[in-house]
């Protein structure tokens, strides 16, 4: 689902600003990093596939280093 089409309280940031990042899971927090996804995927979408191919967050880090 785009991000775009989520009822706004369910946007991540929005729940980011409302409700602090405690509230959101890290594929959330890492679809506000990312900012926008590319045709046919959303950065929530983006998000699952790269924390997908890491087993953990620092992981993670290693890809982008």
């Amino acid at each position: 689902m785009k991000i775009k089409e989520m009822v706004t309280s369910e946007m991540p940031r929005e729940r980011l600003l409302s409700h602090g990042a405690k509230s959101l899971s890290n594929t959330e927090l890492l679809a506000i990093l990312i900012n926008t996804g590319r045709k046919g995927f959303s950065s929530i979408d983006i998000s699952n596939e790269l924390l997908k191919s890491a087993s953990n967050l620092n992981e993670l880090k290693k890809i982008f280093n």
